[in-house]
């Protein structure tokens, strides 16, 4: 199915494919005609040969992705496995840009890398509060940030220059611009986390999308046979 809206006043087209393997025809449809790909990854279940196969396409294509660990809600959801199963599968090219507070019944919140904030839910909100890191989670959160600092810097040369000189001098427009430009040209895949059954998450995956992935103009034409 092609959902099509308006966001931040971009206009996006999304073409739905199926996640099973019986369908893999769908998505290499899907995928010439595309500008990217938002891969979900089943909280519950992790890499599985669909996610194997289907990335592999996107590499075939040269599509940039990004991932979305989806149903956090499910009481068999399992955050920390799934990340470690997408880093092992395809190593330090997965950033963590947000991260899981809780899974299944418990889960409520994530934490945004890069702004160093927490999104919590309250029960039936769809709309999050917007508040500091808890001290208990400040290291960790800390560490996810060095990591996409360092990844962002990898492909840009003046990001280079001042993340050894003062890490602090660099703003977060110049991470942005950095992450986006090093997932066009495929050197890394933006990981982002939520709920999509109970809107968790989808509006900053959605503001992920605007900012990291290409619009139409980034990419070259697309040349038919």
């Amino acid at each position: 199915s092609i959902l099509s809206f308006e966001w931040k006043n971009k206009m996006m087209n999304f073409v739905d494919c199926p996640g099973s393997d019986d369908f893999i025809g769908g998505v290499i449809s899907a995928l010439n005609v595309t500008d990217m790909a938002v891969m979900l990854i089943d909280a519950t279940s992790g890499v599985e040969v669909g996610t194997i196969n289907q990335f592999r396409y996107t590499e075939e294509l040269n599509k940039p992705v990004m991932f979305l660990i989806n149903q956090l809600d499910h009481e068999k959801a399992d955050f920390e496995n799934t990340l470690a199963g997408l880093k092992e599968m395809y190593g330090s090219k997965v950033i963590t840009v947000q991260y899981a507070i809780g899974s299944g019944d418990s889960f409520n919140a994530v934490v945004d890398v890069l702004k160093q904030k927490m999104y919590r839910w309250s029960d039936g909100a769809t709309a999050p509060e917007v508040l500091e890191i808890p001290e208990s989670e400040k290291e960790r959160a800390n560490e996810y940030f060095q990591a996409l600092l360092e990844a962002a810097a990898e492909n840009d040369e003046t990001l280079m220059e001042k993340f050894f000189e003062d890490p602090n001098s660099i703003t977060e427009e110049e991470v942005h611009e950095a992450i986006r430009k090093s997932t066009i040209d495929l050197s890394i895949v933006p990981m982002m986390c939520g709920s999509s059954f109970k809107n968790k998450g989808v509006q900053t995956a959605l503001d992920a999308v605007c900012r990291y992935l290409p619009s139409p103009l980034d990419l070259p034409d697309t040349v038919g046979t």
